[in-house]
């Protein structure tokens, strides 16, 4: 499954299609945001259950890669968008909650946020309510926003 204990980032590439027109319709979601303070485990474990919990899944229409934060339904990117939202809102820097894609055993493209903090990293993914440390997640991650500029994506080792 390509558990990972650590990024091991390998270059550039380019972000999923979705992002590019999340961007463009919405450029505060792609700045780069200073941390204001910062933002306890506990914290984050809530703000991950409580946006599982407020968004009903529903999959895009096939063909289609539509990047929304907010809203009552959506997919995996969606609600990752909601959480990094969040957790930027309440303090946290956009160097420290980046959006990640990956594939699942079953071959089908998925996005989580992975928060730094200072026990580690941490994924937040819609599949579940538990936060796992970076290198339990259940697919292959492909690339991450860069902490330093979260417009671009590197590629990741795996």
């Amino acid at each position: 499954m390509g558990l990972l204990a650590t990024l091991v980032i390998v270059g550039y590439t380019l972000a999923p299609t979705g992002f590019y027109a999340l961007c463009a319709e919405q450029p505060r979601q792609c700045e780069p945001v200073a941390p204001r303070r910062g933002v306890a485990l506990n914290e984050i474990d809530t703000v991950n259950r409580r946006i599982n919990a407020a968004i009903r899944p529903q999959p895009e229409p096939p063909g289609q890669d539509i990047w929304k934060v907010g809203g009552a339904s959506g997919d995996c990117e969606d609600y990752a968008l909601a959480k990094r939202d969040a957790l930027i809102a309440a303090g946290l820097g956009s160097a420290n909650a980046r959006l990640a894609v990956g594939v699942l055993p079953s071959g089908e493209y998925h996005a989580v946020l992975i928060v730094t903090t200072k026990r580690g990293d941490f994924m937040l993914d819609n599949l579940t309510n538990e936060l796992r440390p970076l290198g339990r997640q259940n697919f292959t991650l492909i690339s991450v926003q860069s902490a330093r500029d979260p417009r671009l994506w590197q590629r990741v080792r795996h």
